[in-house]
C-alpha cells in the first residue's frame, strides 16, 4: 500500500457473497440500470486500523452503471450489532470519478462551513480480499450518527425516494 495519509479499509467478501454481487452487476450492465433493494445485502466483514474486524452487510449501490464499470464497484455497507467503522454505521464507497473527484468533497466542506446538514464525506484506501483497489470516496448515509456528528438533535429528515423512477426506467 502506498502511504498517502488516508485510512485503509479492509473488506473481506466471502465467495458466495461475491457471486451474488457479481450476478447483480451483470444484470445491471445487461439492462443499463441497477435495481437493488435491502433484500440484496450479503454478508462480509470490514476492518480499519482503529477498529477490529466487524461483520457488515454489503450490496451494490448507484443507479447508473458508471458505479459498476471497471474493477471499482460502488458498495453500500451497513454494520451489524450497532458497531461502527471510522465512526460510520451506514455508508457507501465508490470510485471518486462517480462523484466528480474532489468537487463533491469541496461541496460537502462548503455545506459544513455554512452550517447546513450534510453527510460526512472523505477518501479512503480500499483493499478487497487482499487486493488493493485504490482510493475510494466514502460517504455517510443519512442516520442518527450523522446528526450526532454535527451536534444536531433528532428530527425528521425528508428525502426523495427514487426507487420507482429507476424501476420504471429499467422497464423501458
Amino acid at each position: 500500500l502506498e502511504q498517502n495519509g488516508l485510512e485503509d479499509l479492509y473488506l473481506d467478501i466471502p465467495f458466495l457473497s461475491q457471486e451474488s454481487i457479481r450476478a447483480q452487476r451483470d444484470e445491471a450492465l445487461r439492462i443499463g440500470i441497477l435495481n437493488v433493494s435491502d433484500e440484496n445485502f450479503v454478508p462480509a466483514s470490514i476492518q480499519s486500523a482503529e477498529n477490529g474486524k466487524i461483520d457488515v452487510d454489503i450490496r451494490l449501490k448507484g443507479d447508473l452503471t458508471d458505479h459498476l464499470e471497471g474493477e471499482k464497484w460502488s458498495l453500500r455497507i451497513e454494520t451489524d450489532n450497532d458497531q461502527s467503522i471510522l465512526g460510520f454505521k451506514r455508508f457507501s464507497i465508490q470510485a471518486p470519478e462517480t462523484r466528480q473527484f474532489l468537487n463533491e468533497w469541496a461541496y460537502h466542506q462548503h455545506l459544513l462551513f455554512e452550517g447546513i446538514l450534510t453527510t460526512r464525506y472523505q477518501f479512503v484506501n480500499v483493499i478487497i480480499n487482499g487486493s488493493h483497489k485504490g482510493i475510494y470516496a466514502l460517504e455517510e448515509s443519512f442516520s442518527e450518527t450523522m446528526l450526532d456528528a454535527q451536534e444536531r438533535r433528532e428530527g425528521i429528515i425528508i428525502r426523495f425516494d427514487e426507487d420507482l423512477l429507476w424501476h420504471n426506467w429499467s422497464s423501458f
